[in-house]
């Protein structure tokens, strides 16, 4: 669920594994993709356990047909300028929750995250060809599994992530420092069409 600060790709090869910071408050300019609930963590032995649970209004258009409320746009930028922009402001309930879970021992974490996130009406899929593997319903599921592991002067990591109902995203690599001046970085990134996630 983390997508914090980002610079894009560089000589820093170190980049290419990037960590979350774990709880934290939301500092970003753009108004959409944050929590808004209570959590936190608890330590017992090697394990960590982050329980949380939100509730916000989101932007977007919504269309009553018949009974049922239909989402035809969910709207993230966060500007509300125009008369329209205006209707869609917080037009949609959110409610997410979820469990992350990690496992630590010297050099090695390991972990697994699950996150379920309802809207309050159904969001159609769009008319668009860029709209054809978009998210479609009222609930989406995530769950995944994720590593690292430091030996000697390699760092290896990892997450294998699924949107259940729906495609998975892999994605796993190694940092190798050769010598103070040489580094190397292997990544492989698998994302599938139907993977799908409102907070990555």
């Amino acid at each position: 669920m983390w997508n914090g600060l980002s610079f894009g790709k560089g000589s820093m090869i170190e980049s290419a594994a990037r960590q979350g910071a774990g709880l934290r408050s939301y500092t970003s300019l753009n108004e959409a993709n944050f929590l808004r609930g209570i959590s936190g963590t608890m330590a017992i032995g090697r394990f960590e356990f982050t329980p949380y649970i939100s509730y916000r209004l989101i932007d977007g258009n919504v269309k009553e047909i018949g009974d049922e409320r239909a989402i035809t746009t969910l709207a993230i930028s966060g500007l509300h300028r125009t008369p329209t922009e205006q209707q869609y402001r917080k037009a949609i309930g959110q409610l997410v929750y979820g469990n992350n879970v990690m496992y630590s021992k010297n050099r090695l974490k390991i972990g697994g995250n699950f996150v379920a996130t309802h809207l309050d009406g159904s969001k159609l899929l769009g008319k668009r060809p860029e709209n054809k593997y978009d998210f479609e319903g009222n609930l989406l599921r995530n769950a995944s599994v994720y590593y690292n592991y430091t030996y000697r002067n390699s760092y290896f990591f990892g997450e294998l992530a699924t949107s259940l109902d729906g495609g998975y995203a892999w994605l796993t690599g190694s940092i190798t420092s050769i010598s103070s001046q040489f580094s190397t970085v292997l990544l492989y990134r698998d994302y599938q069409k139907n993977y799908h996630s409102f907070f990555a």
